[in-house]
Parts: structure tokens; sequence; C-alpha cells
């Protein structure tokens, strides 16, 4: 069976697109862990009830990481629908989870810059003090965490049935899923 000039374009440019896709996915995951780890010293870096700029700067990066998480998982539900349709509903558990975790995140975020907002004297730590911080430790949390699991579980068991990723991220994905619901 012949193909035509526009259905051999046509699969040229998923090809082409499917590679972008990877692309701007894995520069996005990269990004993620970056600015992650970018803002752990700040939550640290004193050892009484932190200045308002150290909780805005943490949270305004929390935000454009978790910008970027948004485009990863839908990159990610991209690469294992195309490399087997069959796991779509799978990444789509992944791709539902991690937006409601990115959804919460903020919420929990925007709590804790409520707080410093709220009190602009740095008279308390919005991480465990002030009206909002008991909503914000349940949200960053066991909500956080069954979300974060469901999120890395589906997606490690549709890399591990697809060639959308190397098999290591997919353990990776079950293993770590394993460990936050353990602790």
């Amino acid at each position: 069976q012949s193909i035509s000039g526009s259905e051999a374009e046509a699969k040229g440019n998923r090809h082409m697109n499917t590679q972008v896709v990877r692309r701007i996915t894995g520069m996005s995951g990269v990004t993620i862990g970056i600015l992650a780890v970018a803002t752990i010293p700040l939550y640290f870096m004193y050892a009484g009830n932190p200045p308002g700029w150290n909780v805005l700067t943490r949270n305004l990066i929390t935000l454009v990481t978790l910008a970027d998480m948004i485009v990863f998982l839908a990159g990610l539900r991209e690469l294992i629908r195309h490399a087997d349709s069959r796991y779509e509903w799978v990444a789509n558990i992944a791709h539902g989870a991690g937006l409601v975790l990115v959804s919460i995140t903020m919420v929990a975020h925007s709590m804790e810059v409520g707080g410093v907002l709220g009190h602009p004297s740095g008279s308390i730590d919005p991480t465990v003090d002030g009206p909002l911080a008991e909503g914000s430790m349940l949200l960053h949390g066991s909500v956080g965490r069954i979300l974060t699991a469901v999120l890395l579980a589906a997606a490690g068991y549709a890399i591990l049935h697809t060639t959308a990723l190397p098999a290591w991220a997919g353990w990776s994905g079950d293993i770590i899923a394993g460990v936050t619901l353990a602790f």
C-alpha cells in the first residue's frame, strides 16, 4: 500500500514534533530539578522566623517551578501516548494527578505568602505559624504525598510498559512513589 505525499509529510512532521516534545519535556524536567534544589537553602537560612523577602523569593521560584511542571506533565503525557496509545489512560492519570498537585501546591504556597503579607513585621514563620499554617501543612503533607505517589506510580507504570522513556525512569518513579507513601 503506497503512502501519498501528504501522508508521508504528516508522518514526518509527527516524528519531528515528537522530538521537539521530547526536548522540551526534558528541558522542563531538568529545570524543575534545578529550581527545586535552589529553593531548599532558602528554607534553612534562618534559625527563627524568615524575613519576608526570603518567603517571597522561595515562593516565586516555586511558582516558576510549578508552571514548568505543567509543561513537563503535558509533554510526558504526549510522549507516552505517542509511544503506545494503549497506555494513554495511565498517562492521563499521571497528568491529572500532576495538575492537581500543582494546583494544591500553589494554594499552599499562597497561604504561606498570605501569612507574611498579613504579618509584615516578620513576627511569624508562615510554614508553621499563623492562621493558615495548619492548612498549608496538610496540603504539603498527606494531600501532596498521595498525589505525588499517584503521579509517580502512574508515570512509572506507563514508562515501563512503553518505550516513552528509559526503563530506569519508570523504576525510579515506582520506587519514589513507594518511598513517598512509606514516609
